[in-house]
């Protein structure tokens, strides 16, 4: 299956939209922190999803893996200190 290519959203008046998104980015520190974007509205032609939509922008970010110890069920978070 061929990946399906993504054209700009055009409005009413047949301008490019735009919109602002979170987006994971590496921190110099290790990790990763968020910061807000200026994004161009790209939509797919065949079903009309854009990258606005949720399942598109949790899809295309970046992973952080934890190690969970043996024995455990489930870690809690901890908050780095800056």
């Amino acid at each position: 299956m061929k990946p399906r290519k993504y054209r700009p959203a055009l409005d009413n008046r047949g301008e490019m939209q735009t919109f602002y998104a979170r987006i994971k980015t590496a921190s110099p520190r290790g990790g990763y922190e968020f910061r807000d974007r200026k994004l161009l509205l790209m939509e797919c032609p065949l079903c009309g999803n854009n990258n606005r939509h949720h399942v598109f922008r949790r899809a295309n970010q970046p992973w952080e893996l934890i190690k969970i110890p043996r024995g455990k069920s489930r870690m809690r978070r901890r908050r780095k200190r800056t």
